[in-house]
């Protein structure tokens, strides 16, 4: 049997369970562990200055990643420091695991330096047993294992919530049999979440089928538990409008058509219209609490004389709190609701169809947000808080977090920023580079109704062969309108669409569409044939955009010049002929005499086995298919590399139309 550091073993069990971040600020307490940390190589240590930002950091990575988070801080005031990040996700019920050194267990009750004597000798870890699920001290190394499994479990399942695992610092530096840790190699580190009872789900179906106003009341619960895309097909099947808590933001986008927005204080008039009047309420991971209920006056946001209430909830101390509750189910929403949706199928086949409540809302929607465009652009000094949030709603990247102090500043993100990007979805239909394929709509409905963040206002394809196939370009114009019918008949939006570049413009103008994207017939085309007194200047350098893997069929640039013969992995850069890249070998499609020299470079390809290639990671990588104005497709099946890896590519001076640019 072999030994280790237990900070070693603490470290490998992290490792095996996913964990690649742990938050922290060093203390002598934990210097065992940060050694530890330093020999990883898969566990990165986020050094903060604080213990209350390390654990709120924690806690907002829990919150992305859907799975605990792990923090770690000194004793004494380092442990204090901490509670605040702590009691935050307790509250919000986010699952963190809380590793904390302590003093040396042969002090313990010796007032060593920083102990915390509250009731007991070392009993520092008592100060969380109010905010966390539970709390541990390590007083046997042996335990350790058990201890770390169970912490996790406990973290991560039912209602989430942090936990604490104290240890002493002597045991960091101890030595353990390795076989101790044999258990922890066979838990599966996974905790199946419970489903709802079937009656309550029937009972449940058969409320909201029979009810003539009923609504979804979203609260945090929904995010928790993944439900987001379960939530909307329940709401759609029988078009139930959707209001939201705080808490539960991001439950829908903002621009789905049954999001009638937030309740209680910083709720809309027309939200509250919806909930007061309604005869069914469906509570979904929330407490009614004061904020979101208008502090329970009634008929101020909900009316409990008027409305039957329903609710599910992971934990069972929610059930009924703040109003009476018909039904009360336990279980996990994102199962829960799936048991509800297939028992109202069984009552109601057809679903319901409300057009006139979804114009409305968008009706409603429109006017808010035309009601604040004055003070939104206002440019008076200081600037008008709304003005700043529309200024940072521009600029912000798409996978921005926002994060809020109290007051005006939360309520007034979470009821009037909706910081969506705009984004244009594109279908790959045969280019080879970026996009969904046609048949990934499970993977395209998404990005329509469940990511917050996004806003569709288009969507497009590429042709590859305009210039040369009229078979294969009407076979992409006839899938890209598949994929916009499909999406269509699911009810989603799919704003501007649009196909032809420059070759499908002046070649099948009744593909026009909503839009055309002109761009070489613009610059220019290029070609570099002879000897022009141009010479070879230099090398670019690029990194990996995008990696995919395209299926043994899939067709590769501009007139489906490769054709993959088996899966292949595909490496995108950001490079092309407009670059510099390849404008030797003729890239003008337009040209008869580019095309037949397009026709002779393939044959000297396949005579000599001669390819351009790129250098990815030192090792010479094979073009597929034609260059493209901005972007080359490399094949990198055999290749080590990830996605901002460099590469180097070999450039030629470009002209467009006589204009010489210059590479630097």
């Amino acid at each position: 049997m072999s030994k280790k550091l237990v900070s070693d073993l603490i470290v490998d069990y992290l490792e095996r369970r996913g964990v690649t971040e742990l938050f922290g600020l060093c203390g002598h307490t934990v210097i065992g562990m940060l050694d530890a940390l330093e020999r990883s190589e898969k566990l990165h240590y986020v050094g903060t200055r604080h213990e209350a930002v390390a654990t709120t950091a924690a806690d907002g990575y829990a919150r992305v990643t859907h799975k605990a988070a792990v923090a770690m801080c000194h004793l004494g005031p380092g442990l204090t420091n901490a509670i605040t990040g702590v009691a935050n996700a307790s509250l919000d019920s986010i699952p963190m695991v809380l590793i904390a050194g302590d003093v040396p267990s042969y002090y313990f009750g010796r007032h060593p330096h920083q102990e915390v004597q509250m009731h007991a000798d070392g009993d520092q870890y008592r100060m969380l047993e109010p905010i966390c699920k539970r709390c541990w001290r390590v007083d046997d190394v042996e335990a350790l294992p058990n201890i770390l499994d169970r912490a996790f479990r406990l973290a991560e399942s039912g209602r989430p919530g942090p936990v604490l695992v104290d240890i002493p610092m002597d045991m960091f530096s101890r030595e353990m049999e390795e076989d101790l840790w044999d258990r922890t190699y066979k838990d599966s580190h996974v905790t199946m979440r419970p489903a709802i009872d079937p009656e309550a789900a029937k009972a449940i179906a058969k409320k909201l089928v029979e009810a003539e106003n009923p609504v979804l009341h979203a609260g945090g619960g929904i995010l928790l538990a993944q439900a987001s895309e379960e939530l909307a097909a329940l709401a759609e099947f029988l078009d139930i409008p959707v209001s939201r808590t705080l808490m539960g933001q991001g439950c829908l986008s903002d621009h789905h058509p049954l999001l009638v927005g937030q309740t209680g204080f910083w709720g809309l008039e027309f939200t509250h219209s919806l909930t007061t009047q309604a005869d069914v309420i469906l509570g979904l991971g929330t407490r009614f609490g004061e904020a979101d209920s208008s502090s329970w006056y009634q008929g101020v946001t909900f009316d409990p004389d008027k409305t039957t209430f329903l609710q599910i909830d992971i934990d069972p101390n929610e059930i009924g709190r703040n109003y009476p509750v018909e039904i009360g189910a336990v279980g996990d929403l994102k199962i829960g609701l799936k048991q509800i949706l297939e028992e109202v199928k069984k009552i109601c086949p057809e679903g319901k169809s409300k057009p006139e409540l979804r114009a409305k809302i968008a009706e409603t929607k429109a006017a808010f947000k035309k009601s604040n465009e004055d003070i939104s652009n206002d440019s008076r000094f200081p600037m008008t808080p709304q003005r700043i949030l529309k200024d940072v709603k521009e600029v912000i990247p798409e996978d921005a977090y926002i994060f809020t102090d109290v007051g005006w500043n939360k309520n007034g993100v979470a009821q009037e920023l909706g910081v969506q990007a705009e984004v244009h979805v594109k279908i790959d239909t045969g280019m080879g580079r970026y996009g969904f394929l046609p048949d990934e709509l499970d993977q395209l409905l998404p990005i329509f109704r469940y990511m917050p963040g996004l806003h569709v206002t288009g969507i497009y394809t590429h042709l590859h062969s305009a210039f040369c196939s009229q078979k294969a370009t009407i076979a992409q114009a006839e899938a890209f309108q598949r994929v916009l019918d499909q999406l269509h008949a699911a009810g989603c939006e799919t704003g501007m669409a649009h196909m032809l570049n420059s070759a499908g413009l002046l070649k099948y103008p009744q593909y026009a569409m909503d839009g055309v994207r002109v761009g070489s017939a613009i610059l220019g085309r290029v070609s570099v044939h002879g000897n022009f007194g141009l010479t070879r200047i230099g090398e670019c350098q690029a990194t990996v955009e995008e990696l995919r893997w395209l299926p043994k069929g899939h067709s590769c640039g501009y007139g489906a010049g490769w054709i993959a013969k088996k899966p292949t992995r595909v490496a995108v850069f950001s490079v092309g002929w407009y670059h510099g890249f390849g404008v030797e070998m003729g890239n003008d499609l337009f040209r008869f005499r580019d095309c037949l020299r397009g026709v002779l470079r393939n044959l000297r390809q396949m005579i000599f086995k001669k390819h351009i290639t790129v250098t990815v990671n030192g090792k010479k990588c094979r073009v597929l298919g034609h260059i493209g104005m901005l972007h080359t497709c490399v094949d990198v099946t055999n290749v080590p590399c990830a996605v901002g890896d460099p590469a180097v590519f070999d450039l030629k001076p470009l002209l467009l139309k006589g204009i010489e640019v210059v590479y630097r």
